[in-house]
C-alpha cells in the first residue's frame, strides 16, 4: 500500500477519500490515507524521507518564477517549496537566469525550457485542480474571475 498524506481542512479529506477509490479502483493500488493536523502535517511533508505521497495546494501569480522558482529549485527543498525534493541543475540554472533576466521576451524560452525539463523528469503528479466559481446577483456588473483565484473588484458595480 501506499500512504496518502493530507491535512484535515475543509473538502481535502473528502478528495482523499476520493482519490482512493478511484486509485483502488482503476490501478488496483491500495492507498492507506493519513490525516493530518495541519502543523504536524507541514512537519512531515517537509522532511521529505517519510512522506510517499500528499495532498498540497499551491497558488502562484502571474509571473512564471512564482510557481517554477520555489516548487523546483533544488535551493528550496522541503519548506521552502520543493516538497518534492527536485534536482536538476539544468533547472536551476535556468529559472536563476531568468530570474535575472529583464526583458519578459528574453525569460519566456528560459521558463518554457525548464517547464520541458520538469514535465520530462515528472518529480510530481498533480492530480487535482480547483474549479474557481461565483455566485453572483444580476445587480453586479464588471466582475470577472480571476485565473488565480484572487478577485479583484475594481471596475466592478452593483446596479
Amino acid at each position: 500500500p501506499i500512504e496518502l498524506a493530507f491535512n484535515q481542512a475543509t473538502e481535502i479529506p473528502r478528495v482523499a477519500e476520493r482519490i482512493q477509490a478511484l486509485v483502488q479502483d482503476n490501478l488496483g493500488i491500495k492507498l492507506t490515507l493519513k490525516p493530518m493536523e495541519w502543523g504536524a502535517f507541514l512537519t512531515y511533508i517537509r522532511g521529505g524521507q517519510d512522506h510517499q505521497m500528499f495532498l498540497l495546494g499551491w497558488n502562484g501569480n502571474s509571473d512564471p518564477d512564482g510557481i517554477l522558482y520555489p516548487l523546483f529549485h533544488s535551493k528550496n527543498w522541503g519548506a521552502a517549496g520543493n516538497r518534492a525534493f527536485y534536482k536538476n541543475e539544468k533547472v536551476d540554472d535556468l529559472l536563476v537566469k531568468a530570474q535575472t533576466t529583464i526583458k519578459q521576451d528574453d525569460r519566456k524560452p528560459l521558463y518554457f525550457e525548464a517547464q520541458d525539463i520538469i514535465l520530462k523528469d515528472a518529480p510530481w503528479l498533480p492530480i487535482r485542480h480547483g474549479i474557481n466559481s461565483a455566485a453572483l446577483s444580476k445587480k453586479v456588473q464588471g466582475f470577472k474571475i480571476h485565473p488565480l483565484n484572487r478577485q479583484l473588484l475594481t471596475g466592478v458595480t452593483i446596479s
